[in-house]
């Protein structure tokens, strides 16, 4: 099963507190394949709430998993 994971922009993680900046502003994503959402939760959760990119460039703070059909 195929999941995105919604990440926290540079933006979210620098603005001040009660700032909700644009709320159309780029959120980097990531695709990534697990058997389940539990699996997807738990990489997370054992990885301390971040997930690396598909080209191992980047890590991200995770904000949402969805499930993608």
């Amino acid at each position: 099963m195929k999941f995105k994971f919604k990440c926290l922009s540079p933006f979210e993680e620098q603005a001040m507190p009660n700032f909700m900046g644009d709320a159309n502003m780029y959120a980097p994503t990531v695709i990534k394949c697990f058997e389940s959402i539990d699996e997807a939760v738990k990489h997370v959760a054992e990885h301390d709430g971040f997930i690396i990119d598909n080209d191992n460039n980047f890590a991200y703070r995770v904000k949402s998993i969805e499930l993608l059909k």
